[in-house]
């Protein structure tokens, strides 16, 4: 595809009232979905050395992470939605959306109760092993469909309208998930 045939279709997919998702477009979704990944794989090696317990260093970065994931499951700072819905009339893209924002209620509930696990007070004991170990592989397998969720939808609602180069970060990353997995 040469150059004046991709900004061709630029020029037509914006006078058909769609936003082009680019490259730089998904770059900091990407970035946010490999950070995810990265606590979810060291919240494995911590329900893989189950009984033992991590150690209160371990524990506080996890208790990091996890407050991440609730930040932006509470706000905008990763939105999907955009890359979805490029009018309100698509039902796809407010199918997608819902979904994806189900998982990340979802997401954000388990992660409240493992810092509640991972820093235990007096009122919140620290839970057995069994019960630690199921509520850390909820949390990261369900980050994990997450994560393989939104990219999957970006690709299935968006497909018009990504560019070559947006659509090759998509799989890449997906790739990479999958070959992890």
């Amino acid at each position: 595809m040469t150059r004046h045939d991709r900004s061709a279709g630029l020029v037509l997919a914006f006078s058909r009232g769609w936003q082009v998702v680019q490259e730089v477009d998904l770059m900091r979704l990407v970035a946010f979905h490999t950070g995810v990944a990265a606590l979810c794989d060291a919240l494995e090696q911590c329900a893989d050395a189950l009984p033992a317990l991590p150690d209160p260093a371990t524990c506080a970065r996890l208790c990091s992470g996890l407050e991440m994931v609730i930040a932006t499951g509470d706000d905008d700072r990763c939105p999907v939605a955009p890359f979805l819905r490029p009018s309100g009339t698509d039902p796809l893209g407010t199918a997608l959306s819902r979904l994806i924002e189900t998982r990340r209620v979802a997401n954000t509930v388990y992660a409240q109760e493992l810092i509640a696990a991972l820093r235990p007070d007096d009122e919140t004991p620290t839970p057995d092993a069994a019960t630690l170990g199921y509520m850390l592989r909820c949390f990261f397998t369900g980050c994990r469909a997450s994560i393989e969720l939104e990219q999957l939808a970006i690709l299935a609602a968006a497909h018009q309208r990504l560019t070559a180069e947006g659509r090759a970060l998509l799989v890449e990353a997906l790739g990479r998930r999958a070959a992890a997995g």
